[in-house]
């Protein structure tokens, strides 16, 4: 895990909980482009979500069966 840099807190805030935090998922956007029927009765569908600690934007694929 990586350390929270100091330059990010608010001095009028209490320190985190703890001292790393843990990376987070959010912004899940599906592209609908990319999703099809898998042959076996399911679905593949890729999405991309952008990540907190490291910060970036990451490309999954996920499938669904009934």
């Amino acid at each position: 895990m990586r350390a929270r840099p100091l330059d990010v807190l608010n001095p009028e805030c209490g320190p985190p909980p703890f001292p790393f935090d843990i990376g987070r998922l959010y912004g899940a956007n599906v592209i609908d482009a990319y999703t099809r029927p898998d042959g076996i009765g399911g679905l593949d569908f890729y999405w991309n979500v952008s990540t907190w600690n490291p910060y970036g934007v990451v490309l999954m694929k996920s499938n669904i069966r009934p």
